[in-house]
């Protein structure tokens, strides 16, 4: 299931945004493209500090056997290891 995210901008931001973005294929609302290029950027970043964080968990594991090269897998094989917890889960129980 994906998430759908979304967010109302004001006619005046839209004005300030257009100041400085731009998509040929949307002139009235450049921010659209924008958002959806920010939100592939940070994905791939949190994958990548994910994947350096976790490949090495996985490889002193003695439990695991196999690290699966396909992305999807790989994921649900972090999220379901024992140790895993997630950022809120991290930053709650430290407060």
């Amino acid at each position: 299931m994906a998430t759908q995210i979304s967010q109302s901008i004001s006619d005046t931001d839209m004005l300030i945004l257009k100041n400085d973005l731009y998509d040929l294929n949307n002139p009235t609302n450049p921010m659209e493209k924008w958002v959806a290029n920010a939100v592939v950027a940070k994905v791939n970043k949190c994958y990548l500090r994910m994947k350096d964080e976790w490949v090495t968990k996985l490889l002193d594991d003695d439990t695991v056997g196999a690290i699966s090269a396909s992305k999807d897998e790989f994921i649900q094989q972090v999220v379901n290891h024992p140790t895993y917890q997630n950022r809120y889960q991290r930053v709650s129980g430290s407060l």
